[in-house]
């Protein structure tokens, strides 16, 4: 148990290792790049549902946590709407920082070297980029497991599948903990799993008794042996802040709205192809005394090749002996007209996202709809939070998300907060709403301090620019002087 849990002295020890070779997500790391590792083993298919299987489902949502999964994956692949609403919800926030020391009464050049550090840190974890897609995950699954592959030189976070995770507890640091269920683990993912598990799934399948149970470091319980306790390295987050073994996706209440929207939309698009469809009558002759045919059926065939060939892809041409009369389908067609755009609004209804978002027909409480969006999911950037305040635990420094901005406001926060700081506001929430992170705005003021940027690109003097003279302030003489005569000097 204790070589299971001790994960960071497991890096040398080969004879763990399930294959003989390094798995993927272990070369990643070593690699001078900073990516997000999606792994192709994460099942994303899944089937159809009926608008009746979806309401029984959410009679107990928690309980078919899976089955709401997989209809989440289905509406994913197949509705855009949904996959937009979940982006805009995902994309809203900025995630912007700030950092805040624990501690002033220190050296100075202590808490220097303490914030200097925890910036670093943050800027490689690379929040803007990778907090938004997990943010996207995880309300797209209502759930969601990670393994941090980090090292000195890349932050990279690995999806575990939920499938075979459960969560087990909050640690000290707030961090959602999980077990791995070694049993629902197949070989074929095995070998992409992190090497931690990797150890704990040898472990287990060269144990002779797999049903007895273990005590898990750290608090007082007893789990069955399949149970893994994923070390520090792992964590969840979920789409809401009540702690159950398992959560459903964040929209799930709007499944059978969507639902509806692709069915009724496939139904209209079927609608207007049969509408406009455009037919060409061939009457064929016949005798009025026998009622026969009087064209051979070779003939009338040879006129209907004819006429296909010159005829666009939505004419066809036809021919009988009957008479043919025309019917106007527009009624027809304005009806099922109607019945997608009310299955649209009633998606656009329960997102609670302003059509204004979609269509911009007008900018009218625009900017107050997207602040009531953005606050529908800023409980849950707590999780990336913590995620990072244990990262940089030992500098004693603090990570807040800035939750005030927003890809829509960004430019009038940092309007707002450069102005403000002529009446003493900060200047870190003045960074926080630019374009650079805590740690690059240090390194590049003190470049441009060694180099002397302010003399090398010092801006022309004007009435708005004072030169620091003070005998030489405002805007500088023209050369040009007009006339000095009696007339204009008389006013002065």
């Amino acid at each position: 148990m204790s070589e299971q849990l001790e994960f960071y002295n497991v890096r040398d020890k080969k004879k763990h290792y399930t294959g003989e070779y390094l798995p993927p997500s272990s070369r990643y790391v070593r690699q001078p790049l900073n990516p997000l590792i999606m792994q192709s083993y994460i099942n994303y298919s899944s089937k159809e549902y009926t608008n009746n299987d979806i309401k029984k489902m959410l009679k107990d949502p928690t309980h078919n946590y899976e089955q709401l999964q997989n209809v989440s994956r289905y509406l994913e692949a197949n509705v855009a709407f949904y996959t937009n609403i979940v982006a805009y919800y995902a994309s809203i926030l900025t995630y912007d920082y700030m950092l805040t020391p624990e501690q002033t009464d220190v050296k100075d050049t202590t808490l220097w070297n303490r914030y200097l550090n925890a910036a670093k840190i943050c800027k490689d974890a690379k929040t803007q980029s990778h907090f938004t897609h997990m943010m996207y995950r995880t309300l797209m699954n209502g759930e969601t497991y990670w393994y941090d592959l980090s090292d000195e030189q890349n932050t990279i976070f690995q999806e575990i599948p939920s499938s075979f995770c459960r969560r087990a507890m909050i640690d000290e640091d707030n961090l959602w903990r999980y077990y791995i269920d070694l049993r629902k683990i197949k070989q074929t993912e095995l070998n992409e799993m992190p090497e931690e598990i990797r150890i704990a799934y040898k472990n287990y399948a060269e144990t002779k008794d797999k049903k007895t149970t273990k005590k898990v470091r750290g608090i007082n319980a007893e789990v069955p042996y399949y149970l893994y306790p994923v070390s520090k390295r792992g964590f969840s987050m979920s789409c809401t802040l009540n702690f159950e073994e398992h959560g459903y996706p964040f929209f799930a209440n709007m499944f059978v709205d969507l639902n509806n929207f692709d069915n009724d939309k496939e139904y209209f698009n079927n609608t207007i192809k049969l509408n406009n469809i455009k037919l060409i009558h061939f009457k064929v002759p016949i005798d009025k005394n026998t009622g026969e045919p009087t064209m051979d059926y070779d003939d009338v065939r040879q006129y209907i090749d004819a006429a296909k060939s010159h005829l666009p892809d939505n004419v066809s041409p036809i021919a009988n002996p009957f008479e043919a009369e025309n019917i106007t389908l527009d009624k027809s067609q304005q009806n099922s007209m109607n019945v997608s755009e009310n299955s649209k609004d009633n998606v656009t209804f329960s997102s609670g996202i302003s059509e204004t978002m979609w269509n911009a027909t007008t900018t009218n409480g625009l900017k107050f709809s997207v602040e009531a969006d953005a606050s529908k999911i800023k409980h849950l950037v707590v999780f990336f939070e913590n995620l990072i305040n244990y990262k940089i635990k030992d500098q004693k420094i603090k990570y807040t998300i800035d939750k005030e901005i927003t890809w829509y406001n960004k430019s009038d926060v940092y309007k707002t907060r450069k102005e403000g700081m002529g009446m003493g506001d900060l200047y870190t929430g003045w960074i926080s709403a630019g374009a650079y992170e805590p740690y690059d705005a240090i390194q590049i003021a003190q470049m441009e301090n060694k180099l002397n940027f302010a003399d090398l690109f010092r801006p022309k003097q004007s009435s708005f620019q004072q030169s620091g003279d003070s005998n030489n302030q405002g805007a500088p003489e023209k050369d040009d002087k007009a006339d000095v005569t009696e007339e204009n000097q008389q006013y002065k």
